[in-house]
């Protein structure tokens, strides 16, 4: 298991066990970028939350397409987790 860096959220179980098995089939690089990845996606989740953000802004818009492209490389992995395990 990976100790998080300080100031870091808490990972659920199924994100640790993701990057654990991604470390040992792509390798330090890709554990560092789904981290990276996870990072971006809580920010952007927390400013949509927050309300800082108004109803139709173009600020907005942005931040929901981010969002959204955060969660392809997650999907990615649970696919290649199922497809490994048929």
């Amino acid at each position: 298991m990976r100790p998080l860096p300080p100031g870091d959220p808490p990972r659920s179980c199924e994100q640790e066990t993701l990057m654990e098995a991604e470390a040992q089939s792509e390798g330090p690089l890709a554990t560092d970028l789904f981290v990276a990845n996870n990072k971006i996606q809580t920010i952007a989740s927390r400013m949509l939350v927050s309300g800082e953000l108004p109803e139709g802004s173009s600020a907005r818009r942005v931040v929901q397409e981010i969002f959204s492209i955060t969660k392809y490389p997650h999907r990615y992995l649970i696919g290649r987790r199922r497809g490994a395990s048929q």
